[in-house]
């Protein structure tokens, strides 16, 4: 294996690690979101509407509130700390386990956030539809027709176009232009209810509605990648502490103004008298300057936890990379004795080939001196015959010369004609 694909094996499982890492992260997230929604309408089903926690008089609200957004805002960064210190513990290990008490130490929902969230949801159910209101509408006034005798043709059909419709929404949403930061910037839609509330998208610092947020990946304000998104809780208390009362005054001023201006109404559109007092523009940008400065101090944290995460992942890949020295020492080592126990295997194999030669010669050698061996047994037997018929003529001609010394010459002849036929 060479230096190249080491390195990019290295990077491989590197790349692996810290998708796991963003993986588990991303799930952390969306757990905590679920845990955070659960509370929530655990809270709403469990919380009473007081009127009287809340002041009456709007400036009052809006100084009574500050302080206390303030205050929120830092107990939710010390929660937030503690719990960032709870997750690098788990980090390092690459475990991370989410606990139900560790969300208790993010999720801030006030009680009354919950109570303007539950009295604004009431009054949304309370109030009728649109067909159901101009359905109740045109009863009415088929009611004072005939009461005051009036002919169909000296009043004019209801106009419900989309021009009227728009006209009518357009001056509901002049009531409420000093919250231009309170609105969603995708879907212009009011970031107050559970499944609207304001999102914070990381890193471009953008904030848009929860629903917005589901839907793609991408900021739909600047089109930049979204890596993390998070709750921004400092506008959402915002949104509630000065815009929730708003839109139920708003709302129960267009329900009282419905009833008392039905005698008033006309052929083309609703006549409202009472107008909303116009806010000036001091409070217009001091809220939009302090929810840039929110905003800056959310980012500022979490660049922060992201540059601590940062610093933490090179410990962690510091520590891989002599991990992953050692090893390369250890094969290297271990390639090296391999290369040469496979020398010492090719000499001993070399040693066994003159071994095994050296043995066939001897073989060899070993069957010609038995060839060898054998003629000379052959040899040998027939000469000690030789010498058995050699010793027995010695013997007989000895026994010969005796006799012809005792004997007469016919019993001598007689002898060695014997012999000699023997």
């Amino acid at each position: 294996m060479s230096k190249e694909s080491r390195k990019k094996s290295h990077a491989s499982s590197v790349s692996e690690k810290v998708k796991e890492i963003k993986q588990r992260q991303d799930n952390w997230m969306k757990q905590r979101a679920n845990y955070r929604d659960e509370e929530v309408s655990v809270k709403k089903s469990n919380g009473t509407y007081k009127k009287e926690n809340f002041p009456k008089d709007s400036s009052d609200r809006q100084i009574e509130s500050s302080p206390d957004v303030k205050n929120k805002f830092k107990n939710w960064l010390e929660k937030r700390e503690k719990v960032k210190n709870r997750n690098n513990d788990t980090l390092n290990g690459f475990d991370v386990e989410v606990k139900a008490e560790n969300f208790d130490r993010i999720v801030v929902n006030s009680h009354l956030r919950s109570e303007c969230e539950s009295d604004f949801q009431l009054l949304q159910e309370r109030l009728l539809s649109t067909k159901d209101f101009d359905a109740k509408a045109d009863s009415i006034v088929n009611k004072v027709r005939r009461d005051l005798n009036l002919s169909s043709k000296s009043v004019e059909p209801i106009d419900r176009s989309q021009s009227c419709i728009e006209n009518h929404v357009s001056k509901y949403q002049d009531k409420n232009s000093y919250l231009p930061s309170h609105l969603c910037p995708v879907c212009t839609v009011s970031m107050v209810s559970s499944k609207n509330s304001p999102m914070l998208l990381i890193p471009c610092g953008h904030t848009v509605c929860q629903h917005c947020s589901d839907q793609s990946q991408m900021c739909a304000v600047c089109d930049c990648d979204v890596t993390n998104v998070t709750c921004n809780i400092m506008l959402q208390q915002i949104i509630q502490e000065y815009g929730v009362p708003k839109k139920q005054d708003a709302l129960h001023q267009t329900r009282h103004q419905s009833a008392k201006t039905i005698g008033e109404y006309s052929s083309n559109k609703y006549q409202n008298k009472s107008q909303p007092k116009k806010v000036s523009q001091y409070k217009k940008y001091q809220e939009q300057l302090e929810s840039f400065e929110t905003r800056i101090e959310i980012l500022q944290n979490e660049h922060m936890s992201v540059s601590e995460e940062i610093k933490d992942m090179d410990t962690q890949i510091g520590v891989e990379h002599r991990q992953l020295r050692n090893i390369e020492r250890q094969r290297t080592q271990i390639e090296d004795e391999i290369s040469q126990l496979q020398d010492k295997l090719q000499t001993l194999g070399q040693h066994e080939e003159e071994y095994h030669e050296k043995c066939a010669n001897l073989e060899h050698v070993k069957d010609e001196l038995k060839t060898k061996m054998l003629m000379l047994d052959d040899t040998i037997a027939s000469l000690k015959q030789e010498v058995e018929k050699v010793s027995l003529y010695s013997y007989i001609y000895f026994t010969l010369e005796s006799i012809h010394i005792q004997m007469p010459n016919c019993v001598y002849g007689f002898w060695l004609h014997l012999s000699s036929e023997l």
